[in-house]
């Protein structure tokens, strides 16, 4: 090959690299839009199922109030029943 045969060829496998680069780089952009995409609908299916778990817990809470409550008063009765029955 001449030396013009192989600037030739240089060029060529330069612009064929340059090529490669360009799609691989509008490849990631794509994947990274659609990934972003995906991730925001999973965050908005996130944060929907957090809302509606709001109430829920809201309403487990009161009742785990409400039977600790529950519990404190069962014992002071018991402490009582065994006081009256040890006493009499």
């Amino acid at each position: 090959m001449t030396s013009s045969g192989e600037s030739s060829s240089r060029m060529n496998a330069r612009m064929e690299d340059a090529e490669q680069k360009h799609c691989w780089d509008v490849k990631r952009r794509v994947r990274t839009k659609v990934g972003q995409k995906v991730f925001e609908g999973m965050m908005l299916a996130i944060e929907e199922c957090m809302g509606k778990l709001e109430e829920p817990m809201e309403d487990a809470k009161e009742s785990d109030n409400a039977l600790e409550e529950s519990i404190e008063d069962l014992r002071e009765q018991s402490r009582d029943f065994v006081t009256m029955c040890l006493t009499s």
